[in-house]
Order: structure tokens, then C-alpha cells, then sequence
């Protein structure tokens, strides 16, 4: 669906939880775009704060708010509003962060030069309440991701294999490349934006924008900070990529020793001590993954039964 100015409707799809809060200042910084044929679909996981009333406060025609019957996670949000987005572009944006100004207009205008089919366009973020290092706090920020290969040797597929790019709040993709894509894995709790862009650079164009369009706030509840949960997650991922045959062996190591160090960390020391043995079979030559493995292996406590006293 075009404008009387030929440009396509992009759907912008916003899930949200208990953030009457913060969720005016998402909302309005995606109604103020310089672009304007859009639709804003807010789903609502069933708040329990004043959403509903911030909402029915909100008189802007462009504006579609989905209520859910019961809390299902933000992937299940997100899949419901996909549904109900009509756009040829889709969008996403977060309850707690906000667009800057000019955000869709450079997006939409780096995907229609480039003209190309099943595309993703992203930039960076400029991210207040953690550092580069994801150290957490007040008076921290950082700005990401930033990519230091010029752009005819970038490997989107490689460089997402190792690492997340996008966050939901800066994607802008066609609509047949979602379709393409699929649905946001509804088993995660975490880490949903690698799993949902690893399935987004294997099957389409990439475009890079590189300045910071959007400004995001880390919350005392953000889902960012929700260690463990991570752990879960990233396994999940991490176990889709090992059946993957096009992703270094390399990348694969360093994964498997990451999570295995993690799990350690959380008293799960025989599941670490898995993952450390199967991120050095990936890659023996790497001497920190035999350092890992042997920490792990001290730090286990024995295994024996105490001898029994003699009658």
C-alpha cells in the first residue's frame, strides 16, 4: 500500500509489557518520523499496569492496539503483530527506547536506491546503561554495532554467526523477506533479535547504515539483563548453528567455550565441562579453551564418596 506520493507503508510493529511508563516517548518518536505512511501496531502483552488507558488516550488513526488475553513473551507479541501488519516494510520498535527523527527516512532511502528484493537495512544504536564490554550501570553508553571492514569484504552471514548486529528497534525489512524468515522462536526468553537476524542475512540483502538512529535505554527490567535466561537462550541458538554446515568451526568454538564458561559460572559444572571439551574437538590449537576446560576442572568438586567408617 502506497502513498499519494508512491512511497510503500511500512508497519511498525511494538510490543510491550507493563511500560506506561516509557511506552509514550517509543510511541510518539515512531508517529513523528519525517516519514509518514506508516501504521503503528502496539501489542500489548497483557499489561497490568495503565497501558490500556495511555492507549484509549492516543487518537492518532495511524495507531491499531492489540491486547492479549495472557502474557506470552515478547516474541509472541511480536509474531501477532506480523499478522496484523499490512505494510510492504516492516519495522520494529521497542516500549522503552525512541527513534530518532529522521530514522525510517534514511531507511527507506538507502532500501529504494539499492532497489534490491528480500532486503534488511540497519544502523547503529546509541545505548545508555551499558558500555561496549556490557558492563551495567548508570553514566554508561556505548554506540553499536560498529563494523570496521569496509563494505565490499563484509560477510553479514560470518559476522552474525559470531556476534548479534541488530537489535529489533533498528531492522527495517521487506515484507517478503519476513515472510521468508519466519517467526520469532517463541521458546526464547532472550537474545531473540540473533536467532530472528541470523535467519534474516542467510536469506536476503544486507544494508548497513552507519550512525546511530536510535537511542535505547537499559531498564532495571530490561530483558538484556536477565543473565541466566541468557544462557538458556544462546544454548538454543548455539545448538541451531552447530547443525548449520556453513558456519566456521572457529565461531562454533568459541560459542560452545562461551556458554561452557557461563555454565560454570552458574554451578553447572559437569555441563560446562561438555562444552569446553566440545569447543576444543572444534578447535584444539586454542590454548585459553584448555585454560577454561582445567579451571573448570579444579573448581568441580570431587565425584567420590566419602569412604565409609569401619565397624
Amino acid at each position: 500500500m502506497t502513498d499519494v506520493n508512491g512511497m510503500p507503508l511500512v508497519s511498525v510493529v511494538l510490543p510491550t509489557y507493563n511500560r506506561a511508563r516509557t511506552l509514550p516517548r517509543a510511541i510518539h518518536s515512531v508517529l513523528n518520523q519525517g516519514y509518514s505512511n506508516i501504521e503503528l501496531i502496539v501489542v500489548d502483552d497483557a499489561s497490568t499496569d495503565d497501558t490500556d488507558a495511555l492507549m484509549a488516550s492516543l487518537h492518532d488513526p495511524r495507531i491499531r492496539y492489540i491486547k492479549m488475553e495472557k502474557n506470552r513473551g515478547q516474541c509472541a507479541a511480536r509474531n501477532i503483530g506480523l499478522q496484523a501488519a499490512t505494510g510492504e516494510f516492516i519495522a520494529y520498535q521497542d516500549s522503552d527506547d525512541e527513534w530518532l527523527a529522521d530514522k525510517l527516512q534514511r531507511q527507506m532511502d538507502a532500501v529504494l536506491t539499492a532497489g534490491k528484493p528480500d532486503v534488511t537495512c540497519f544502523h547503529m544504536r546509541i545505548i545508555y546503561g551499558r558500555d561496549a564490554n556490557r558492563v551495567y550501570g548508570k553514566g554508561r553508553s556505548c554506540c553499536v554495532p560498529e563494523i570496521s571492514q569496509p563494505e565490499h569484504a563484509r560477510d553479514y552471514v560470518k559476522m552474525t554467526h559470531l556476534q548479534n548486529l541488530m537489535a529489533p528497534q533498528v531492522m527495517l525489512i521487506s515484507r517478503s523477506l519476513v515472510d521468508k524468515a519466519g517467526p520469532w522462536d517463541e521458546l526464547l526468553v532472550n537474545s531473540v533479535d540473533w536467532d530472528y537476524s541470523l535467519r534474516l542475512v542467510s536469506k536476503g540483502h544486507v544494508i548497513y547504515i552507519d550512525e546511530p538512529l536510535v537511542v535505547a535505554y537499559i531498564q532495571n527490567d530490561s530483558i538484556s539483563t536477565m543473565k541466566k535466561n541468557m544462557v538458556r537462550s544462546q544454548l538454543r541458538i548455539l545448538l541451531k548453528l552447530n547443525r548449520q554446515e556453513d558456519v566456521d568451526r572457529n565461531i562454533l568454538s568459541h560459542h560452545f567455550a562461551r556458554i561452557g564458561t557461563s555454565l560454570g559460572r552458574f554451578g553447572k559444572p559437569r555441563s560446562a565441562d561438555k562444552f569446553l571439551r566440545r569447543a576444543l574437538w572444534l578447535a584444539p590449537g586454542k590454548p585459553k579453551n584448555w585454560a577454561r576446560l582445567a579451571v573448570n576442572v579444579l573448581q568441580r568438586p570431587s565425584m567420590r564418596r566419602p569412604a565409609k567408617a569401619l565397624p
